[in-house]
């Protein structure tokens, strides 16, 4: 006697094999078809109980494709035994290898996965509900997933549920209830059982349901009692910094050694246990250029501490070897420059100059500076080099000129740590017109204990950023779109802090001005008024 079970599975497998030769083709004829798969039958029937099945059928009113369904079905609480999908005509059929758990209350969503063969109208919002007990849980959990920095909800996030009082976390093992957000961020999750869950969001980049990777972005809500639907949940999406960047490559190029990074530094160190370490940093801050002033052939150890813009910090020691410069035409000619926009500054602007090598002396009677036709006697007291790198010169602006200051710096004006000479050149500066620029100015309201305002451009660029401010004022700003924002700096450490799930610290709050602000030339913006309630 065969056994019933087996049977099953025979019947089953029979249809699926009957589906893959027939050639499926719907009714030829009639006027166009427009509208979606419509659910005539399901079985078992929504909200229905005591289904004790493996095998879950859909009966449409026309001839429907499911080749998506694998792919987009979501199912919640989750089951761990895999499924077959077999569609029919107007028949889907979902058969699980392994039983659903007693009395426990399932809902099936069928995402976009069910489409017509005709012109492909998606069935949309198409769920099931049932329960294998006597009763079917109805609580819900309804919410919008958004990026906590940048604002605006996030599509395809994984929305998940644990019972708080379960071992089991977002860290260590799947959810009990899982959903992903629409196109605006919007979730909702259906058919929860009474209890206190800890809530996440997590942006599940590869698809395993648990957060095992710091490029993920993420957010939580812990001990959320369920007892009735609750439709307002708000969770912001960071990602959590806890890893100290590191120096993914290093090499010598031509004079000098370069530390490529993983991420944007904030601060560095670099020494060796005798000599000093001239180093510049690149304008993403991934690179350290260290200059050549140990003349040796041998390897050299240096010592570093690294700090990203989260406070990670790694310390450690590696090794370097400068190549001998075989082509002298490789070499880095010398040079300098202002690196101000068309040698335009405003009023009593200090003028720095950037230098591509270390400097070691400095020729005064070299450098000649005119006040609009007036020559000038230099004051060495003016002229500051940045010790750490002596790479950056700034001149102390005292000159109140009128139409022009010249700059004009003679043959051998600077001498670089390789011995080279300056050439001769002449920097003309001019003042900014202010009728080019505008002004954005105003007041600042927060109760806050700690916090840091921030003039951000349309780039994305911090331009500006004040501690506890309550005023803010900035003119020859160029005309174009400007963000004003407040990070309220809970721990008082001069920077933004991401959620640390490993810590269970949530990220520091973050507000914008109500909108962006448009400046145009020749405007003044003085009377705005930023305030965090």
């Amino acid at each position: 006697m065969i056994n019933k079970t087996l049977l099953n599975y025979l019947s089953f497998f029979i249809l699926v094999l009957i589906s893959a030769c027939a050639n499926q083709k719907p009714p030829t004829g009639g006027p166009e078809d427009y509208n979606p798969p419509v659910l005539k039958k399901s079985t078992p029937e929504n909200n229905s109980v005591n289904f004790k099945e493996k095998t879950i059928v859909l009966e449409f009113d026309e001839y429907v494709d499911a080749q998506k369904l694998r792919e987009n079905i979501i199912i919640s609480p989750l089951i761990e035994g895999q499924f077959d999908v077999v569609a029919r005509k107007k028949t889907v059929f979902i058969k699980f290898r392994e039983s659903f758990k007693d009395n426990t209350t399932y809902n099936i969503n069928f995402g976009e996965s069910i489409k017509d063969v005709t012109r492909s109208n998606i069935s949309k919002n198409l769920t099931l509900a049932f329960s294998t007990g006597p009763f079917i849980d109805s609580l819900s959990i309804k919410g919008n997933v958004y990026n906590f920095v940048k604002g605006g909800g996030m599509k395809d996030i994984s929305v998940q549920l644990y019972t708080t009082a379960d071992t089991n976390n977002i860290k260590n093992n799947k959810p009990l209830y899982y959903t992903k957000t629409d196109e605006a961020g919007n979730f909702i999750i259906n058919n929860i059982k009474e209890g206190t869950y800890d809530v996440y969001a997590l942006q599940d980049n590869n698809a395993n349901f648990k957060y095992d990777n710091e490029k993920e972005s993420i957010a939580y809500l812990y001990d959320l009692l369920i007892n009735k639907k609750i439709n307002d949940i708000k969770l912001g999406i960071t990602k959590s910094d806890t890893k100290p960047p590191i120096i993914i490559s290093k090499k010598s190029e031509n004079e000098h050694y370069l530390f490529n990074v993983s991420e944007g530094l904030e601060n560095y160190t670099l020494k060796t246990k005798t000599l000093k370490v001239l180093t510049d940093l690149s304008e993403d801050k991934k690179t350290i250029k260290i200059f050549n002033t140990f003349n040796s052939k041998d390897s050299i150890q240096i010592y570093y501490e690294l700090t990203d813009s989260s406070g990670n910090i790694n310390v450690d020691s590696t090794k370097i070897l400068f190549e001998e410069l075989k082509n002298k035409k490789v070499k880095n000619n010398f040079s300098f420059l202002i690196p101000v926009n068309k040698l335009q500054i405003i009023k009593n602007e200090d003028i720095n100059i950037k230098f591509n090598k270390p400097i070691s002396q400095i020729n005064y009677t070299q450098i000649k500076i005119k006040k609009d036709t007036t020559q000038q006697t230099i004051d060495e007291n003016k002229i500051v080099l940045d010790s750490t790198t002596l790479l950056r010169l700034k001149l102390i602006n005292t000159y109140r000129f009128k139409d022009s200051l010249l700059l004009n710096f003679g043959k051998g004006a600077f001498i670089s740590i390789d011995g080279d000479s300056s050439y001769a050149t002449k920097f003309k500066i001019s003042y900014k017109k202010e009728e080019l620029f505008g002004i954005i100015g105003g007041t600042i309201i927060c109760k806050d204990s700690n916090y840091i305002f921030q003039l951000i451009d349309s780039k994305g660029q911090v331009l500006d950023a004040k501690h506890n401010a309550t005023k803010f004022y900035y003119n020859y700003l160029e005309p174009s779109n400007y963000i004003l924002k407040i990070i309220v700096d809970i721990n008082n450490n001069g920077r933004w802090d991401p959620t640390d799930i490993y810590k269970n610290t949530p990220p520091e709050p973050i507000h914008y001005y109500k909108e962006k602000i448009t400046l145009r030339a020749n405007w003044e913006l003085l009377d705005l008024k930023f305030e965090v309630k």
